[in-house]
């Protein structure tokens, strides 16, 4: 089963990836980043932080249409910044004007995240040349206010945090 932080990286790399004539690969250490024939946006968690959704909480119950249930629902609140740094080769038709390109249509494809994935600030940086990759790199990121809740049944069964209209 997929973590919170998992399915809210997996969310933002679904939207990236309909970024024409990128790649979308993971962002940690163990990923390999290496020099790439085209743009490339590095996916992954920067920062993330709980934060109380409610009185202890506590949302409320309601009624499972299917079995006439009462559950208890809890909620939380996550903020998450996740990173989308930008690789672009250098060569003639990417280089460092390619990544404020990118970066803008990281932008309008943050609208494209579940409605309990809302993206609070989006981010970068200077783009400068990176030796190591031999490409340029413009650092980016999104922040997230996203929402996760879980019930209770009457036999005290808790069950799994989900995201909010997505997660099943």
């Amino acid at each position: 089963m997929m973590t919170e932080i998992e399915y809210v990286i997996e969310q933002v790399k679904a939207a990236l990836s309909e970024i024409p004539d990128v790649d979308i690969v993971d962002a940690y250490p163990n990923s390999g980043m290496k020099a790439h024939s085209r743009p490339v946006i590095c996916v992954g968690l920067r920062q993330g932080e709980s934060v109380s959704a409610g009185f202890a909480e506590y949302l409320g119950v309601f009624q499972d249409e299917q079995t006439s249930q009462s559950i208890e629902v809890y909620g939380k609140r996550m903020c998450f910044t996740v990173s989308t740094d930008i690789y672009s080769p250098k060569d003639a038709e990417n280089g460092g004007k390619k990544c404020m390109e990118i970066f803008t249509h990281i932008v309008q494809k943050a609208g494209n995240f579940p409605k309990s994935m809302r993206a609070e600030q989006i981010l970068c940086g200077e783009t400068e040349y990176d030796k190591s990759t031999g490409m340029f790199l413009c650092k980016a990121q999104i922040k997230l206010n996203v929402c996760l809740y879980a019930g209770r049944t009457e036999e005290n069964e808790v069950l799994d945090f989900r995201l909010r209209g997505v997660m099943k």
